[in-house]
């Protein structure tokens, strides 16, 4: 979740006037977050999201990531929410209302922050900057609010400003940068791939600096010591993620097919030509903004770690379009005197289509949530239903609004998907692939679901039950269920009567979340059974 870029509310030094006219144009900003919060505040999260604010719960009442919860990422991004998940259960809100509340004023710390660090621009021209950057770091990731790369980008924008100080012999008091790296720190660690943009900002300092270059600066200094703190923090509470879940990175996630050039190439990579193509004729007024030019390293940086990544998730791209119109925003705001004339009148055009491209495509639309609403309508939200399928978007977010514990450690069923792709040639990925059938029918007799839910769907020539047949200690659990119906390209199977489960000590720990799912199934409406 993101508390990105924690900023000072003055980072550099007023020379004239009060405290209302120097600081106007950073409220127009928060205003302009506000209006945002009244509009979105009860958006419904994607699958990823929801997933993340489930673990949060699960992790406050006492589940062990990476035991309990089989999850790939690192920690960071799952400890975040758990404010949040806190915050909810306490004022009884939905947790997702929570998020954006909190996204709406990391947002505004964000753009504050780099406010105080382009106060030498005219303020008129820093207003239309600050809406501006309050509008794409809330617009540009709207489908996946909360994701990673949103959280990563509201950092980068106040860490950009600061860069380009430093470029520029510009002071900055060390508790303002010390802020802002605290900021940057909650996104850039969520990622590794996220490092390479601040080292090319670093690189790029040196190249502008030279001998009088210092990397031991107050920022780099806090980044250091937070990621040696972070490191020691992992090892010591969540062992496990190197233990286990390096090695199913490495063999199953690794594994996954790579993303087709259609996946990768959308249209907001059109969008990114069009920008490029502005940088390339507007060079050197490029060159002549430090602020821009700062702005377009970090686009550099984000747009290597979304090529290595190479997995074609449309989320993968939010940083590099948000720093990109930052980018060409800057160029407009601070070089636009050196600009050409067709570029300026063309400029705002460019600016508005993606903004004005996500806000007709709106938030996240849960178009799977009705088909899986009609397979458990006589269900109700307190009961366990488990959802068997290589795709998480049939059990999230709904399983975020269900009063009854989710029943499995697995998100989804896509490390055997991947074994399914692989064809069975990896030993080390089928034997992962089969821990997931033993780990998740022992979940089963554990948490009895009312209903088990399998989809037909095929990958690699298998649907997702096949691999469940292999295994005889499944048979003796289904000996408890019966065929109901198939729904689509679901098979529905209801437990006939409950049965002996296995100990405690045996079973994962796995809690209820009855507060903020009765708040989430009051917020959201045709997303839960009855």
């Amino acid at each position: 979740m993101p508390y990105a870029s924690i900023a000072t509310t003055r980072l550099v030094k007023d020379q004239t006037g009060n405290w209302r006219s120097n600081y106007w144009p950073e409220m127009l900003a928060v205003a302009v977050s506000l209006i945002f919060g009244v509009f979105y505040l009860d958006v419904v999260p994607s699958p990823d999201v929801a997933w993340q604010l489930w673990i949060a719960h699960q992790v406050r009442m006492g589940a062990r990531l990476y035991v309990d919860i089989i999850e790939t990422n690192p920690p960071l991004w799952f400890w975040e929410a758990v404010p949040v998940d806190w915050i909810s259960e306490l004022f009884k809100i939905s947790s997702h209302v929570t998020l954006v509340t909190v996204t709406c004023i990391a947002t505004t710390l964000s753009v504050w922050g780099t406010g105080r660090l382009i106060s030498h621009i005219p303020p008129l021209r820093r207003a239309a900057l600050l809406i501006y950057a309050t509008l794409a770091l809330l617009l540009i990731p709207l489908v996946d609010m909360g994701q990673r790369e949103q959280i990563v980008l509201i950092g980068a924008l106040p860490y950009a400003a600061l860069a380009s100080a430093r470029r520029e012999g510009r002071r900055v008091p060390y508790s303002g940068a010390i802020a802002i790296a605290v900021g940057a720190s909650l996104g850039l660690a969520l990622k590794h791939y996220f490092l390479i943009a601040p080292l090319l900002l670093e690189l790029w300092l040196l190249i502008g600096r030279r001998r009088t270059y210092n990397p031991f600066r107050p920022e780099t200094i806090a980044l250091i010591v937070l990621a040696m703190i972070y490191i020691g923090v992992m090892v010591t509470v969540t062992p496990a993620y190197f233990s286990t879940m390096l090695e199913i990175n490495r063999v199953a996630y690794a594994t996954i097919v790579s993303a087709t050039l259609s996946d990768m190439f959308r249209p907001i990579q059109a969008y990114w030509l069009i920008g490029l193509l502005i940088i390339i004729v507007e060079f050197g007024a490029l060159r002549r903004s430090p602020l821009a030019a700062a702005m377009a390293v970090m686009t550099l940086g984000f747009c290597i770690a979304w090529l290595i990544q190479y997995r074609g998730f449309p989320y993968h791209s939010i940083p590099v379009s948000g720093c990109l119109v930052m980018t060409l925003a800057y160029l407009a705001a601070d070089g636009g005197g050196r600009m050409r004339i067709l570029t300026l009148v063309t400029m705002p055009t460019v600016l508005l289509i993606p903004l004005a491209f996500t806000a007709w495509h709106g938030p996240y639309k849960d178009e799977f949530g009705s088909i899986s609403d009609s397979m458990i309508a006589d269900v109700g939200r307190h009961e366990v239903v488990a959802f068997v399928n290589y795709e998480a978007v049939f059990a999230w977010p709904l399983s975020l609004y269900r009063t009854a514990p989710y029943p499995s450690r697995q998100y989804g069923m896509w490390i055997l998907r991947t074994v399914a792709d692989d064809h069975s040639r990896n030993a080390a990925l089928r034997r992962i692939g089969q821990k997931v059938v033993t780990q998740t029918t022992q979940d089963y007799r554990c948490s009895q679901p009312v209903r088990i839910i399998f989809s037909r769907r095929l990958s690699g020539g298998r649907d997702v039950k096949s691999w469940f047949d292999e295994s005889s200690e499944f048979h003796r659990l289904m000996a408890h269920y019966h065929y109901v119906r198939t729904n689509l390209i679901f098979d529905i199977y209801r437990l006939n009567a409950p049965f002996p489960k296995p100990s405690s000590a045996e079973c994962r720990r796995s809690f209820s979340n009855p507060a903020t799912a009765k708040a989430n199934s009051q917020s959201v409406s045709g997303t839960v059974g009855p």
